[in-house]
C-alpha cells in the first residue's frame, strides 16, 4: 500500500551514527565484517546488475539521466534497448499512479446503520450488535477509545472505528540486529471517517450511535478474513494456549509452534489461526508466568523453589549478569552413586540465544545405557570457568563417590581443570576426536595424497592407538614412520618429519598415557574410549529444544523433561531386570548369576563363553585362545574367555564376585546416602560455622575493604542492592574451521545444528576426488575391455585365408560385435562420430539402448542422467506441445507426424503419466525420433540448445517457446545419428562422454530461427546464447533451408 501524501518522506534519513548506517547497508547488501577482499569482490559483482524500477519517482525516468547513461557508454546497443525500455515503463509508471490516485480518491460507501439502536441492557449487548451489523457489511471495526467507571471498572462508553482508520505513520527502518523498539512494518491505515459510539443516558441504557456510516473503501471480505484482528486468540482460546505452553507433552517438551497450531485449527475450524498468533499467545502467557521478572530471574525463583534440583549461580560482581550456572537433578545424583564408575564430559553449543556452552556430565548406567549427571552454563570455555564446574562437581557430586575414569576431548582448558580438580581420577582422550585431527593433518602436510594411502596411514594410526604392550606400541609406530610417503604419483616431495613432529608434540609425548590400549588397559573404564556417548545425550536434547532463540528457562525446561523420561526409563529397566530371566543363558556355567547381574554384562559374558567353547572343541591353532592379558576384565569388570573356560574345566558356575559390582541388579546405595541426597540444598551462607568465619575474615582485612563489607551488610539489611541478578550477555560462538575459508554454513541464527568441523571439509575434500578417480578408474576399465574382446576376435579370424579376406574379415568381426556385451561407454571408434567434433573432446560414446526409443533415451541421459527415463521425456515434450500445438502447427508442416510420434506409448492428456505399452518396449519405424521437429520441441520444452549433428551437416536448435518461468540452461543437448551393423542407412541416436575441462564450438545455428521467430511475432535475441556458448558460423554458400536440411527419421 502506499501512502497518500508521504511522497516525500525518507524512511533512511536518520541514523544514530554513521556506524549505524554502515551496519544497516552492510546487511542489506549482504557483506559482513569478517569477509576477506576476495570475498566481498566477489559479492559486489553480483550486485553490480543494472535493475530497473520504473514505479518510483527517485529512480532514473528522465530523458536528460537516460542520454548521459548512453554516452557514458558509447551509444551500444544495450543502451539504446534501455532507454526504450524506461521510456515504455515511465508511462506505465504515470498511468498506475494516476489509477493509484483514484484509488485513493474512491467515492465513500455508505453502510448505513444496524436495525436496531437501543435501548440495551448491557454494554456487552450493543457491541455484540455493531460486530454482527459491521460483519454483515464486510467491514472490520476495532475500539478507539473507552471510558470505565471507576468504581466497577465497567465500560460507561466506547467509540469504534473501522480497522482502517487513522493516518498512516512510516516508521523509521533499521537493522535486524536492532530491531529492539519496534519491528520493520508497513502500516494499513487509510483515513477512513467511520466511526460509532455506544454510550449510556441517565436510564442506564446503552444505545448505538452513529457517528459517520460511511467508508472510504471498498468492502473485502477475504481481506478481512485475513487481517491481524480476526486471527487474535479469543478470552476461550488464550487458556488453551496456555496449557498448551505449560503442558509437559507440548512446548515445554519442545513442541514446535506448528503442533500447537495444528491443535487449535483442529478445535476452531471456524477462524484463521497462523504461528504468528500462537507466538503472541505464548509470549503473553511466558510474560504473566515471569511476573515482572527477567527470565533468569524467574529460573533461579523457580529453581529454589522447586527441591528436585541443586543449583549454584556465578554472577559478575560489576553488572549483576550471570556468567554460570551449575545444575544437578536430585534423581541423577542418587544413580551417580550407584553407578559411578565412569564419566564422559563434553560441550555442545547452539542451545540458547546468549550463546552460552552447554556443558554436559554423563555416566553410564548397568545396563549400558546412558544417564545424565549434570548440566552446566559457561560463560566462556576457559580454564577458570571449568575450575569452577570442577568445584562444584566436588561439592555436590563427589560427597561419597570419587569416578574411577572420566572422558573427554582434547579441550585443554577442560583438561587442565581435571588434572588440577581431580588428580586421582584417571583422564581419557576421546579417540575419535584423535583420529579426525589426525586426517586433517594429513591432508595439510601430505597434500595431493591418494585417499587409498591416506586410508592407509589412518590404518597404521590406529594401530598405534590400539597397541595392547608398550613394546608392540614401539613396534607399531616405528612401523608408521617407516611408512610414511616421500612423494606422491605425481612425483610431489613431502616433509614426513612434519608429521612425525606434530604426532609427538600435539600427542604423543604429553598424552599417549590418556588414549593408547598399552596404558588405558590398566584401569577400568567400560570402554569410554570415546565421548560418542555425549554426543547422543546432545541430540537427544537439541531434538528437544528445536531452537537456538530460547532463553535459559526454556533450556532448563526441556532439560528437565529429558531427565524425567531418562530416569523413568532407568527405572522401569530397573524394575524389569529383578524378575526376567533370558533364557538365552540358562546354562549351568551363568546359573549362579542369572538374577544377580544385568542383561548386557551377561550378553558380553555369552560371547566370550563362546570363545572358551571353541576353544575347548577345536584343535585348529587359529581359533585357540591367545595368552590371556588381563584387560578385558580390568577395563569392562567382566569375566574374560579364560576365566569362563576355566569355570568349564572345573565344572562350576560363575559368581556374583566375578563381575563389578557396576552390573550387579540389586546393587543400591545405602539409605543414609539416598536420604542425604534428597534433603541436600545449597548450603546456608548464615549457619553459624560460616558466620564465625565471617567474623574472622572481616578482622583480618584492612579498614578500607572492611568499608565494602559493611555496606554489603547494609545492603542485606535495608534490601536495597547494587544491582539485581540479569539474564548473561549475549556471547560470540566459535568460528568457521580452518579450512572453510570464507565459506558461511548458511543457518539460521536459531538453529541448534552444529557448525561444520574442519575434518568434515577434508573428508569432503577425499570424497569428491575418489569419486572423480573411481569415474576415471571405470572409464579405462570399459576402454580395456572394448580393446581386449576386439583382440580376442582378431585373433579368431582363419589364418589361412588370404591377406585380404583376413582385412575383410577383420572388419567384419569388429562390426558384428554387438554393444549388449560392453558396459555403459562404448570405444571411441565404434560409431562414425561426425568430423566437426574434436576427438579431444569427449572420451567415448554413451552405449544407448537400440529398442526405437533411442533418441528420447539419448536425451534422457543428459536431462536425467539415465537413459531409462525416457518415459520421463515424452510426458515433458506431449505436455510442451499440447501447451503450444496450435503455434507449431504453422511452423512444422509434418505436425501430424510429430504428435504422432511424441504421444505413442504415452496418453494423450496433459500431465497424465500412463504408460499405455508394455516392457520391454519398443517400437516401430514410424515412431522414432524425427529431426528437426523432435529436436526443436525438445530444445522449447527443456529451455537449453539441441545439437544434432547429422551425416553430412550440424545444427545448434534453440528455444523457440520455453514453458513459462523455465530458466534457460546453457548445457546443450547432444544428439549424434549414426549407423549400426545392422543397417546400412542412418538408424540410431547416441551421445557422447564429454570431457568438461575443453570448451567446444557448437554447431551453427537453425538459419529458419529467424523466420521462424517472425511467425511468432518475437524477435532473434541471441545475446544471452552468444554471451554464453560458441556457435560455428553459417557458410555464406549454404543456405539451409527446408529443401536442403536433411530429415533424419530414426
Amino acid at each position: 500500500m502506499s501512502f497518500a501524501n508521504d511522497n516525500n518522506i525518507d524512511v533512511y534519513e536518520d541514523f544514530a551514527d554513521t556506524q549505524s548506517e554502515l551496519a544497516y547497508w552492510m546487511e542489506i547488501a549482504g557483506l559482513d565484517e569478517d569477509d576477506s577482499t576476495e570475498a566481498i569482490h566477489k559479492k559486489l559483482g553480483k550486485l553490480n546488475n543494472i535493475i530497473i524500477m520504473c514505479g518510483s519517482l527517485h529512480l532514473i525516468s528522465s530523458q536528460k539521466q537516460v542520454e548521459q547513461a548512453a554516452e557514458e557508454a558509447s551509444e551500444d546497443r544495450f543502451v539504446e534497448e534501455l532507454r526504450t525500455e524506461i521510456e515504455r515503463q515511465s508511462e506505465k509508471s504515470a498511468d498506475y499512479n494516476e489509477t493509484n490516485g483514484d484509488e485513493i480518491n474512491i467515492r465513500n460507501v455508505d453502510v448505513g446503520s444496524p436495525d436496531y439502536l437501543g435501548p440495551f441492557d448491557t454494554m456487552e449487548l450493543a457491541e455484540e450488535k455493531l460486530s454482527i451489523f459491521a460483519e454483515s457489511k464486510d467491514f472490520a471495526i476495532r475500539t478507539f477509545r473507552s471510558s470505565r467507571d471507576k468504581e466497577t471498572n465497567t465500560k460507561i462508553n466506547v467509540t469504534y472505528v473501522c480497522i482502517y482508520s487513522g493516518s498512516p505513520k512510516p516508521k523509521k527502518f533499521i537493522p535486524k540486529s536492532d530491531q529492539k523498539a519496534h519491528r520493520n512494518t508497513e502500516s494499513q491505515r487509510k483515513n477512513c471517517p467511520f466511526e460509532a459510539y455506544i454510550g449510556r443516558k441517565s436510564s442506564k441504557k446503552f444505545y448505538i450511535k452513529m457517528k459517520n456510516c460511511e467508508h472510504n473503501h471498498q468492502p473485502t471480505k477475504n481481506e478481512l478474513s485475513m487481517h491481524s484482528y480476526r486471527r487474535q486468540l479469543n478470552e476461550q482460546q488464550i487458556p488453551l494456549v496456555a496449557t498448551l505452553y505449560k503442558a509437559a507433552t507440548l512446548y515445554k517438551a519442545g513442541a514446535s509452534p506448528t503442533s500447537i497450531m495444528a491443535t487449535l485449527n483442529e478445535r476452531f475450524p471456524e477462524q484463521v489461526i497462523d504461528k504468528r498468533s500462537i507466538y503472541n499467545a505464548t509470549a503473553r502467557v511466558r510474560l504473566e508466568e515471569l511476573d515482572s521478572h527477567t527470565p533468569i530471574q524467574f529460573l533461579v525463583n523457580k529453581l529454589s523453589a522447586d527441591k528436585s534440583f541443586i543449583y549454584e549461580t556465578a554472577v559478575n560482581n560489576e553488572n549483576g549478569r550471570l556468567e554460570s550456572l551449575f545444575l544437578l537433578k536430585k534423581e541423577s545424583l542418587e544413580i551417580f552413586n550407584r553407578f559411578n564408575v565412569s564419566l564422559v564430559i563434553d560441550a555442545t553449543y547452539k542451545t540458547n540465544r546468549f550463546g552460552l556452552p552447554l556443558v554436559q556430565v554423563c555416566g553410564i548406567t548397568n545396563e549400558n545405557k546412558t544417564f545424565i549427571l549434570c548440566q552446566a552454563f559457561l560463560r566462556q570455555e576457559k580454564e577458570e570457568n571449568y575450575e569452577w564446574l570442577v568445584e562444584k562437581m566436588k561439592i555436590h557430586c563427589f560427597k561419597r563417590h570419587t569416578p574411577i575414569s572420566v572422558s573427554t576431548d582434547r579441550e585443554k582448558s577442560l583438561m587442565n581443570a581435571i588434572e588440577a580438580g581431580l588428580p586421582e581420577v584417571k583422564h581419557l582422550l576421546c579417540r575419535w576426536h584423535i583420529s579426525k585431527n589426525v586426517l586433517v593433518h594429513i591432508n595439510k602436510i601430505f597434500d595431493g595424497l591418494e585417499s587409498e594411502e591416506v586410508t592407509k596411514l589412518l590404518k597404521n594410526w590406529n594401530f598405534v592407538v590400539t597397541s595392547r604392550t608398550e613394546q608392540a606400541f614401539e613396534d607399531n609406530l616405528m612401523n608408521l614412520i617407516g611408512e610414511l610417503p616421500r612423494r606422491n604419483k605425481a612425483n610431489k616431495a613431502y616433509r614426513p618429519s612434519d608429521f612425525v613432529q606434530y604426532l609427538k608434540n600435539t600427542w604423543l609425548d604429553e598424552h599417549k598415557e590418556k588414549f593408547v590400549s598399552a596404558w588405558t588397559d590398566e584401569y577400568m573404564h567400560l570402554g569410554t574410549t570415546s565421548t560418542s556417548r555425549i554426543e547422543g545425550a546432545h541430540a537427544v536434547l537439541k531434538r528437544h529444544l528445536k531452537s537456538a532463540a530460547g532463553d535459559l528457562g526454556y533450556v532448563f525446561n526441556c532439560m528437565d523433561t529429558v531427565l524425567k523420561q531418562q530416569h523413568t526409563d532407568i527405572n522401569v529397566r530397573s524394575k524389569a531386570q529383578q524378575y526376567k530371566a533370558n533364557n538365552q543363558f540358562r546354562t549351568p556355567v551363568f546359573s549362579g548369576i542369572l538374577r544377580s547381574i544385568s542383561r548386557h554384562p551377561l550378553q558380553m559374558a555369552f560371547k566370550k563363553f563362546g570363545l572358551a567353547k571353541v576353544d575347548l572343541i577345536t584343535t585348529d591353532q587359529k581359533y585357540k585362545l591367545k595368552p590371556c592379558t588381563g584387560s578385558f576384565e580390568k577395563t569392562q569388570g567382566i569375566p574374560c574367555a579364560h576365566t569362563i573356560k576355566e569355570c568349564l574345566l572345573q565344572d562350576k558356575s560363575l559368581e556374583k564376585e566375578d563381575f563389578h559390582r557396576q552390573w550387579y541388579i540389586n546393587e543400591s546405595c545405602d539409605a543414609t546416602s539416598t536420604e542425604e541426597n534428597r534433603n541436600s540444598t545449597m548450603e546456608d551462607p548464615f549457619s553459624t560455622e560460616n558466620v564465625e568465619k565471617m567474623k574472622e575474615m572481616y578482622n583480618s582485612i584492612p579498614p578500607s575493604e572492611q568499608v565494602i563489607v559493611r555496606r554489603l551488610l547494609e545492603c542485606i539489611v535495608t534490601g536495597e542492592f547494587p544491582y539485581t541478578l540479569q539474564d548473561p550477555a549475549v556471547g560470540k560462538r566459535k568460528g568457521r574451521p580452518k579450512g572453510a575459508g570464507n565459506r558461511r554454513q548458511h543457518r539460521t541464527k536459531s538453529t541448534t545444528q552444529r557448525d561444520s568441523s574442519q575434518f568434515e571439509y577434508v573428508e569432503q575434500k577425499m570424497k569428491k576426488e575418489n569419486a572423480s578417480q573411481k569415474r576415471k578408474l571405470n572409464a579405462a576399465k570399459d576402454n580395456e575391455k572394448s580393446k581386449k574382446m576386439k583382440l580376442e576376435e582378431v585373433e579368431a579370424v582363419d589364418l589361412n585365408e588370404s591377406e585380404e579376406d583376413n582385412e575383410e574379415s577383420e572388419d567384419e568381426s569388429i562390426i558384428l560385435h554387438h554393444e549388449s556385451e560392453y558396459g555403459s561407454l562404448l570405444p571411441k571408434t565404434y560409431y562414425a562420430i561426425s568430423p566437426t567434433i574434436d576427438e579431444k573432446s569427449y572420451d567415448a560414446i554413451i552405449n544407448i539402448k537400440a529398442d526405437g526409443f533411442c533418441g528420447f533415451r539419448t536425451i534422457a541421459h543428459q536431462v536425467f542422467d539415465d537413459q531409462d527415463l525416457f518415459m520421463n521425456v515424452k510426458f515433458a515434450m506431449r505436455d510442451h506441445l499440447i501447451t503450444v500445438q496450435e503455434k507449431y502447427k504453422a511452423l512444422f508442416s509434418l505436425f501430424d507426424e510429430l504428435e504422432k510420434i511424441i504421444s505413442f506409448g504415452i496418453s494423450k492428456q496433459a500431465r497424465d503419466e500412463t504408460i499405455g505399452i508394455e516392457k520391454p518396449y519398443s517400437c516401430g519405424e514410424e515412431h522414432w525420433f524425427m529431426a528437426p521437429e523432435c529436436a526443436q520441441l525438445a530444445a522449447c520444452t527443456f529451455n537449453r540448445p539441441v545439437c544434432v549433428y547429422y551425416t553430412g551437416q550440424a545444427i545448434t536448435y534453440l528455444p523457440l517457446m520455453p514453458p513459462h518461468k523455465s530458466k534457460p540452461s546453457i548445457a546443450p543437448i547432444l544428439m549424434q545419428s549414426v549407423k549400426t551393423s545392422t543397417s546400412n542407412k542412418v538408424n540410431h541416436w547416441v551421445a557422447l562422454k564429454l570431457k568438461r575441462s575443453i570448451k567446444i564450438t557448437w554447431p551453427v545455428i537453425d538459419l529458419t530461427r529467424p523466420a521462424s521467430l517472425a511467425r511468432l511475432g518475437k524477435s532473434n535475441d541471441l545475446r544471452f546464447w552468444l554471451s554464453n556458448l560458441s556457435f560455428s558460423k553459417p557458410e555464406s554458400k549454404i543456405l539451409f533451408n527446408k529443401t536442403e536440411v536433411e530429415i533424419v527419421e530414426l
